[in-house]
């Protein structure tokens, strides 16, 4: 060692607070361990074996006021507990293994000794022991010690990490982080007593296999598929367990569940990673590690994902593969009938199955809308009710959506919609039957041209429906990066099921085209996305609405899919009067009546839906330059709109005879045009 090493860097007045550290082991191999090192460390801290060997024999006055004291030899602690789980995991010598064990245990000791860990700081610049003051205490020589230190399963778990990960390792030092010293010396309560599992029956033979092979001694990695996100929860018949992300800290994570004897449960995020398109121009696209858990964990691991395919290696691990199924509607009402506390009678009941219909949930979704209702319906003043569930549970939904997505509350409704009667009874026909089989989903096509209300129809729709709206636009989800198209639109697929809202992309043309002639890479990779496509439309039970400006571009497989493909062809002049009708509101149309200035718009301007809101929020601007509202500014903002689309304006319209053309103001040019 050097002279710092060799310095007094244990002071005498340390004893008091560093003894302090035996009254929380319980058993004597500790006590013996650090019996040895106050032995190696006497020429710096006179005292301090006796002391401990006066804890060891059970001397009063050594606990803290209030604090248990511990008897020797008691039952296995945390320590030993996880020692001897990781004993199958390490591949040492057992000396070696022995050395690394005690090497733990007393850096574990450090952070229960606030003046410890100070002086270690004043003297040699770390809060924490370095190799060669385990060396010391070990009686190792250093060259042996440092390949233990450098990798084992205690780093690897992040159970004993660097202070200073920039340092050499002879001069790094070593230590176990707070909350699991804590938890190692039993000084504040661990997350369970043991592994334990349920004995009551599992609501699924998937659910009861998964906890067959949790149960066994083999170290499996179970991979939990729930692709509708509504099938019965792991933790149901799971030990004491907890859910952890995928991503860099997952070692770490593991270790803390290692620790605090909770089966791990990782959740595979489908929305991990950054956007490609902001690290500029490169050759290769986002990295897609799979997932890997490390060997120096001995337990099972159970991995939660909405889809078989992810990318998991499982090393030498045995992998088991479990699908979940949603629960049937009787399990549901029952699970809603609980959730609510609903008394045995028929109208409770009722109730239940109709919520087992329209809002199908986890059971912790539905006890958490439940709850989330009786507070609103408190504050109102009144007893919780459909309404107050769907808002509930819609609100709950809604925090869960992330990625490229938006998410909006819908306002229009059908009765505001104007369709030609064709596509209204095909409308009104895919809704009944999305009414009578709810888990089937609901797929609709609206094909036209631009401005004819297809957005507004999928709003319409997401209202009758009481679901939110997810709007994806097909523009922002495509990507040259390979795979980054899928990736994006599972997320929001993903979203859509998570949320309970429904799905609309809008220019789904420019992803649901017609597969092509494979004459490069790109159309080969162009017929994969639309392979990927047609498979996650098998997989998807929600309501999905697509607009495309060009119905004949979309592949053939799609359409045959669809429950309803609604034609939107620019309104002919019926539809037109009913929607000059609708829209005009309130605003005068002088020197006609309304019905007959309604008739004349609507004959004499061949306009679509979108044009027509938009010269109506444009007529009272132009009111205001004319001086007075009426038809004239009316027709002023129509011919703007005309000029915008670059057609021609038809003209004023002929008025009827006794009414002096006159009395309407002729239109003036766009001076933009």
């Amino acid at each position: 060692m050097n002279d710092r090493a060799h310095g007094p860097w244990l002071q005498p007045e340390w004893v008091a607070d560093a003894a302090a550290v035996p009254c929380a082991l319980p058993d004597a191999e500790d006590l013996a361990l650090l019996q040895t090192a106050a032995a190696a460390w006497a020429p710096w801290l006179p005292g301090w074996a006796d002391e401990l060997a006066a804890q060891a024999a059970g001397a009063p006055g050594w606990l803290p006021p209030g604090r248990p004291r511990y008897a020797i030899g008691a039952e296995p602690s945390v320590a030993e507990r996880v020692l001897q789980r990781l004993s199958a995991a390490h591949s040492q010598p057992p000396e070696a293994w022995a050395a690394l064990q005690a090497a733990w245990r007393l850096c574990a000791a450090v952070p229960l000794c606030p003046t410890l860990a100070a002086g270690l700081r004043r003297e040699t610049g770390l809060c924490a022991l370095t190799p060669e003051h385990l060396a010391l205490a070990l009686r190792w020589p250093l060259h042996r010690l440092l390949p233990l230190l450098a990798r084992n399963p205690l780093r690897e778990l992040g159970l004993l990490v660097p202070a200073e990960p920039g340092l050499p390792l002879a001069l790094q030092g070593l230590q176990v982080p707070d909350d699991m010293a804590l938890a190692l010396w039993q000084l504040r309560p661990s997350a369970s007593t043991a592994p334990a599992f349920t004995d009551a029956p599992a609501p699924s033979p998937a659910l009861a296999a998964l906890a067959r092979a949790l149960r066994s001694p083999v170290p499996v990695l179970a991979l939990w598929v729930d692709a509708s996100g509504r099938g019965p929860a792991p933790e149901s018949v799971a030990p004491p367990a907890r859910r952890i992300q995928d991503g860099p800290g997952l070692a770490a994570a593991l270790g803390r569940c290692l620790v605090d004897e909770v089966l791990p449960m990782v959740v595979v995020a489908d929305d991990a990673g950054g956007d490609p398109e902001a690290l500029g121009a490169g050759t290769a696209g986002p990295s897609s590690a799979p997932l890997q858990i490390p060997a120096a964990y001995p337990g099972p691991v159970l991995v939660l994902a909405r889809r078989a395919n992810i990318a998991l290696d499982p090393g030498t691990r045995p992998l088991l593969v479990q699908h979940a199924e949603p629960p049937a509607a009787p399990a549901q009402a029952r699970t809603w009938a609980t959730a609510l506390a609903l008394p045995p009678s028929p109208a409770a009941q009722a109730w239940a199955q109709q919520l087992a219909r329209t809002l199908p949930l986890p059971a912790a979704a539905c006890e958490q809308a439940a709850t989330d209702a009786r507070l609103a319906a408190t504050l109102a003043g009144r007893a919780p009710g459909h309404a107050d569930l769907l808002a509930a549970a819609r609100h709950r939904a809604a925090l869960a959506v992330q990625g490229a997505v938006d998410l909006r509350s819908p306002r229009a409704t059908l009765a505001e919609l104007v369709l030609p009667a064709t596509a209204q009874a095909a409308l009104q026909h895919a809704l009944r039957l999305f009414e009578h089989r709810p888990e089937a989903g609901l797929r609709l096509l609206l094909a036209g041209p631009p401005g004819t209300g297809k957005t507004f129809a999928a709003e319409a729709i997401a209202h009758a429906l009481q679901r939110d709206l997810l709007v994806v636009d097909a523009g922002r989800v495509l990507s040259r990066w390979l795979g980054e198209t899928e990736r994006r639109l599972e997320q929001a697929f993903s979203a859509a099921e998570t949320a309970r809202a429904l799905l609309f992309i809008d220019e789904a043309d420019a992803l649901f085209a017609r597969r092509t002639e494979v004459k490069d890479a790109h159309d080969r990779y162009a017929n994969a996305e639309t392979a990927y496509l047609l498979q996650r439309l098998e997989r998807f039970h929600g309501v999905l609405v697509l607009a495309s400006n060009a119905r004949g571009s979309i592949d053939t497989a799609f359409t045959r899919r669809f429950d309803a493909v609604l034609a939107f062809d620019e309104p002919d002049e019926a539809v037109r009067a009913r929607l000059w009708a609708q829209m005009l509101g309130p605003w005068p149309t002088a020197p006609l009546p309304r019905a007959e200035a309604v008739t004349l718009l609507a004959r004499w301007y061949p306009m679509t839906g979108a044009q027509i809101r938009s010269a109506c929020r444009a007529a009272p601007a132009e009111a205001g330059a004319l001086s007075e509202p009426g038809l004239a500014p009316l027709l002023q903002a129509v011919a703007r709109e005309f000029h915008k689309a670059g057609r021609s304006f038809p003209g004023l319209p002929t008025l009827p005879r006794g009414l002096s053309p006159a009395e309407t103001a002729a239109p003036q040019p766009d001076p933009l045009t």
